[in-house]
């Protein structure tokens, strides 16, 4: 009730066991594109350099690959910055609908920005499916 609970060492040994678990159980994990290279993206994560392939940068085709560059604000980059600064909370949006899950729907609000609309948030009607709401595009 009032322990303190410590995380694994993000660097060393622990970082790898840490990639490696996320990999295992599909865990989604965040990194910092350092730069790009032949085929993809070398990204920071955990005092790591990692490869990640540029059709797995994005939900999205990608034209642009150096506006993922940590260093590079611009395009993608630029939008998301603008986008997150000005975002009032409870604020109405349109979006695209990217992709439907079990759960809901992921919604494009801005280049670089999506967000998760839950299934009861769907319709003022209770469904058991979000493609019997929406589709994507």
């Amino acid at each position: 009730n009032n322990e303190i609970v410590l995380s694994k060492a993000m660097s060393g040994a622990g970082g790898l066991n840490m990639l490696r678990e996320a990999y295992e159980n599909k865990v989604p994990v965040e990194g910092k594109v350092a730069e790009t290279c032949k085929g993809g993206f070398r990204v920071k994560m955990m005092h790591r350099k990692v490869f990640c392939p540029v059709s797995q940068i994005d939900t999205s085709f990608v034209e642009d690959a150096e506006a993922f560059k940590s260093s590079s604000r611009t395009g993608t980059g630029k939008a998301r910055e603008a986008f997150m600064q000005d975002v009032q909370p409870d604020a109405v949006m349109e979006g695209k609908v990217t992709k439907l899950m079990p759960f809901g729907a992921f919604v494009e609000l801005t280049p670089g920005v999506e967000g998760m609309v839950h299934i009861s948030e769907l319709s003022w009607s209770r469904s058991a499916k979000p493609e019997d709401i929406v589709q994507p595009g």
